[in-house]
């Protein structure tokens, strides 16, 4: 990623860090980032993407002074001179954070899986009395966001490739079980500000010690089972062979079990939690197929990419599900395992 577009002097007169020694880009998602060295040391320099609110930016940097502040291992944000959280710059947000070195959490490292899990349990109990001055960020609770999904795929199947019909069956059918009991459950599973991206990428480590936990930005009022499943689903995910057609289906039950033993063991959940974590993590793989297939029916080309993902994604609906048997897809439904 090339820094050529960087405002450099407008930052640089933005946060007093120091003189500006080098600007490197790094790898990154929806965001620009890049590693910044001055004379007082290395921070982390983001642009968020466009659609970002500097509300949203707020909020985030508040909940993680809240966390820090009672020992979480969240990243230390730096104001701008003027006590703001970040600096515009032509409708763009750039922020700056302490850089922490560390490795992104390994399947091949004991240990990591149950860090971030007991982690992601103390932050739900932090995050209970956590109180900003803007609004807790929304977003469509996961029965409304499949259901609108459902809604947007009609069933003219005249308007689907043959090949991809039985998929499509299969997906509607699918979704439409999990939806039907995710509306059921919603009513009394807990609800709180979730992390809402706790994946291998977000937890930095030094061996087997927790550095950092990172990606707060897109925390939003949601059951808390919903970061269990997306935690459960990336820390349990068997890679394998790139080459192969189960890369990235089968999740490893056993480091399922595990993570979720590692939680309940900070904060034991619910019997209803337990049924939903597996029914979470298949609503969002049907989630991401519906989408596709709802772009198809209004008639954008589906691209040998969009094709791959709705294949992938519903092959690890069928792995988790097999004779539909949701809630015993995973070990984790059944309670705390030895």
């Amino acid at each position: 990623m090339s820094t050529g577009g960087l405002p450099r002097a407008v930052l640089q007169a933005a946060f007093d860090v120091g003189d500006w020694r080098e600007v490197q880009p790094l790898p990154a998602g929806k965001s620009q980032h890049h590693l910044l060295t001055t004379t007082r040391g290395r921070f982390v320099l983001r642009c968020s993407y466009r659609s970002k609110h500097p509300e949203a930016v707020r909020f985030e940097h508040e909940l993680v002074a809240y966390l820090r502040a009672r020992g979480f291992p969240g990243p230390e944000f730096v104001p701008t001179v003027e006590g703001e959280p970040c600096a515009q710059v032509d409708g763009r947000l750039w922020r700056l954070a302490w850089f922490v070195a560390g490795q992104p959490a390994s399947a091949g490292i004991p240990g990591q899986a149950e860090a971030v899990a007991e982690a992601l349990a103390r932050y739900h109990q932090l995050v209970v009395d956590f109180s900003a001055s803007v609004p807790t960020p929304e977003a469509p609770l996961m029965p409304a966001a499949l259901a609108e999904r459902l809604a947007a795929v009609p069933t003219e199947e005249r308007f689907v490739p043959e090949d991809l019909v039985a998929p499509l069956r299969f997906a509607l059918a699918e979704g439409r079980a999990i939806h039907r009991r995710l509306e059921e459950l919603y009513g009394v599973l807990p609800a709180t500000t979730i992390h809402a991206g706790c994946r291998r990428g977000s937890a930095l480590f030094d061996g087997g010690v927790l550095r950092v936990v990172l990606d707060f930005d897109s925390a939003h009022h949601e059951a808390r089972a919903v970061d269990v499943a997306v935690a459960v689903h990336d820390f349990a995910k068997v890679y394998g062979d790139p080459t192969s057609p189960e890369y990235k289906v089968h999740l490893d039950r056993a480091v399922a079990a595990r993570f979720v033993d590692a939680y309940q063991g900070v904060s034991p959940m619910t019997p209803e939690e337990l049924e939903a974590v597996p029914l979470l993590l298949l609503a969002k793989r049907l989630k991401r197929a519906l989408g596709r297939y709802a772009r198809l029916l209004a008639g954008d080309p589906l691209s040998p990419n969009d094709l791959r993902k709705i294949a992938l994604e519903l092959a690890r609906v069928r792995s988790l599900g097999q004779g539909g048997d949701l809630v015993s897809a995973l070990p984790v439904a059944g309670g705390r395992h030895s």
